[in-house]
């Protein structure tokens, strides 16, 4: 199995290429990031509240922020997901974009063109969280706190709820329940320590995370990696070209 991640702080831009035995990916969202998969060869199966759909090699697939989703890849399959930053203006900024193409087949250029220009299309009829919507609210504080140590009956005072209304709320908008929301969150946050080289001990305490073990056991659920073999598979898109 061999999976490699390529990114670019600079742009928010992330390339991951995986190959090799089955990998299973479990539900999760992207908060900011939307999601393109190329399927090279093999097959890919994502889940999303649309439902269960089949990728077959040279097919595509696209991915919106804040959209609930899991990913299944085949044994034998090899599949190039790129990130996105929402934010992100690729016009203005086309270093890491040219740095991606050193490693693209030649056959997804057009593939990629086709991507992006569907990709800037939802993005206009995406609408965002209510900026003045108690869930909204609280979710981009998980976002932004992932490390603070809410509970359930905290998190629906937060919101001006009975815990039980709270969950249906929370999960209907959201997508996730909270606590798989706030596991999501803090995942992510580590991501960002390791890579600047925080040990995974620190980025543990410092994300949340009860204890070590605890976030070694949930971060290869979600990457297939353990947190060092992370580090040790990514590198920069700038320092491809």
């Amino acid at each position: 199995m061999a999976i490699r991640y390529h990114y670019s702080e600079s742009s928010g831009l992330e390339a991951i290429v995986s190959s090799g035995t089955p990998l299973r990916y479990p539900l999760h969202m992207h908060m900011r990031h939307w999601t393109l998969g190329l399927v090279r060869r093999g097959r890919a199966e994502l889940e999303s509240p649309a439902g269960t759909r089949r990728v077959d090699g040279g097919g595509f697939f696209i991915v919106p922020p804040r959209q609930p989703h899991s990913l299944y890849i085949a044994g034998h399959s090899e599949l190039l997901a790129l990130c996105l930053d929402k934010e992100c203006t690729l016009s203005h900024n086309r270093g890491p974009l040219a740095a991606l193409h050193s490693f693209l087949l030649p056959q997804e250029d057009e593939q990629l063109e086709e991507m992006i220009g569907l990709m800037v299309r939802q993005a206009g009829c995406q609408e965002d969280l209510q900026a003045d919507d108690r869930i909204g609210r609280l979710a981009a504080r998980l976002v932004a706190q992932p490390e603070e140590p809410l509970s359930l009956a905290e998190m629906a005072k937060i919101a001006g709820a009975s815990p039980w209304h709270f969950l249906r709320r929370f999960q209907a908008q959201i997508g996730l329940t909270p606590h798989a929301y706030l596991l999501n969150c803090r995942i992510r946050s580590l991501r960002s320590l390791l890579r600047g080289k925080v040990a995974a001990v620190d980025a543990a305490f410092r994300t949340g995370f009860a204890d070590q073990s605890h976030m070694h056991k949930l971060f290869k659920l979600h990457h297939n990696l353990t947190p060092r073999q992370f580090v040790l598979a990514g590198g920069k898109l700038e320092e491809l070209g």
